[in-house]
This record gives structure tokens, C-alpha cells and sequence, in this order.
């Protein structure tokens, strides 16, 4: 059984690491120092069927041990599906009743989904405190290279230009996203309104007329 030490590892990082850890193994513990860590993996074990047990390992640690079970397991894709469902703020469009659903195709190993789009206009996650939300998106773009169903555009617009500027900690995922075919656009009107043009260091430059068919025609457009 593999061990996963993911103590000090802020959300969703521990997630990540025991979802990369089942793709090769029946079994698996991974110890958190953090509760709301430990809740997460337990509800990752149960929307993919497994079975889990914790573990109080003392001095705030705690263990958590998932195991797979042959007869009622869901793929590591559903798990992917139900969380962007259910954690991001998702709009199925009007003619989705129409479309015939399109299979994600593979791409560096990696399921590319044509009817998939992250539509992105700020450059902080929710609304509150700004440095919070710096911290999410950044958190959020990050997950997004990990995920097994990869979108096919990743749009920009208004705030979320900055996020593609070379003091974005972002950057370097999102150019990771671009590599495994996801293609990254900037709203052109919004580059000129900040007078970035030509400090993109990911991503093309397109207009605001295309990005709305993009959104009208997707399956699905996730917001964070």
C-alpha cells in the first residue's frame, strides 16, 4: 500500500496526489494535518465508491486509508465530471437538448472535451476578501492541468487578462494547458483597455464576437 505524505499542503494539492495514486494502486493512506483535508479525501472516497477509514495519528495528524472495491467503483473520470458539477458554477446551454454529446478525445493521453469551456473574467475566485481569491484561482487553474477531461478553450476577459501577464503565478500552468492542446484566448478589447498587447505570455488574442459563440454553442461553460 502506498503512503502519501501530504501534510502542510493547502486544497486541493492532497486530492490530486491520492487521485494520481489510484490510477496505479488498489490502496492507498494518505496523511493531513488538516481536517478539512481529511473530509475532502473521505468525500472523494465516497463519490468514487471506495471504501475509506481515518486514523488519528496524534499531533493533528490524521490518516486517511482508501481502498478501491471491484463491484460498485466509479471511474476517476466521474469523480472529475461530478466535481466540476458540483464546485464550480456550471451553465448548460439552451441548445444542449439538440447537440449530440461529443466524446472527449485523447490528447497526450489526456480526454479533451470539445463541448467543454472555462470561461474566466477576473482575476480573483468569488467575492470577499481579493487576496483569498487570488489564492483560489490560482488553486483552480492549477487543478484544471490535473483533471482527466481537459477543456477545449480556456477564455479571458476583462480582469481575467491579467492572469495571462508575466506576473501571473498562473502562468506556467496555463502554458502547461495550452501544451496538452487547450486553447487559450484573450478578448482583444479588453488587451487594449488594459494596453497589454504584446505582454501576453500565453495564449492568442481574439474578439469578444467569437468568444460569445464559443460560450452559445458549448455543452458546458464553467465559471469560477
Amino acid at each position: 500500500m502506498e503512503t502519501i505524505d501530504a501534510k502542510g499542503l493547502a486544497c486541493p494539492t492532497p486530492i490530486i496526489k491520492a487521485k494520481k495514486a489510484l490510477r496505479s494502486n488498489s490502496e492507498i493512506a494518505v496523511e493531513v494535518d488538516d481536517e478539512e483535508a481529511a473530509e475532502n479525501l473521505e468525500k472523494m472516497a465516497q463519490q468514487l465508491q471506495y471504501d475509506f477509514a481515518k486514523e488519528d495519528l496524534g499531533s493533528g495528524v490524521t490518516k486517511v486509508t482508501i481502498k478501491k472495491t471491484t463491484s460498485k467503483a466509479a471511474s476517476a473520470a466521474d469523480y472529475n465530471g461530478s466535481s466540476i458539477t458540483n464546485m464550480m458554477s456550471v451553465t448548460q446551454t439552451a441548445e444542449e437538448s439538440t447537440v449530440q454529446k461529443i466524446e472527449p478525445a485523447l490528447v497526450n493521453n489526456i480526454r479533451l472535451s470539445d463541448g467543454y469551456i472555462v470561461a474566466i473574467g477576473t482575476n480573483v475566485m468569488g467575492h470577499g476578501d481579493d487576496q483569498l481569491g487570488k489564492i483560489l484561482i490560482k488553486s483552480f487553474i492549477y487543478s484544471l492541468t490535473e483533471q482527466d477531461v481537459l477543456p477545449q478553450y480556456v477564455l479571458f476577459y476583462n480582469g481575467g487578462i491579467k492572469l495571462l501577464l508575466a506576473d501571473s503565478e498562473s502562468v506556467p500552468d496555463l502554458k502547461k494547458l495550452a501544451s496538452l492542446g487547450v486553447q487559450i484566448l484573450a478578448c482583444g478589447t479588453c488587451v487594449d483597455y488594459y494596453n497589454v498587447k504584446g505582454q501576453l505570455q500565453v495564449g492568442e488574442i481574439t474578439n469578444l464576437y467569437h468568444i460569445l459563440e464559443l460560450m452559445r454553442t458549448a455543452q458546458r461553460v464553467v465559471r469560477p
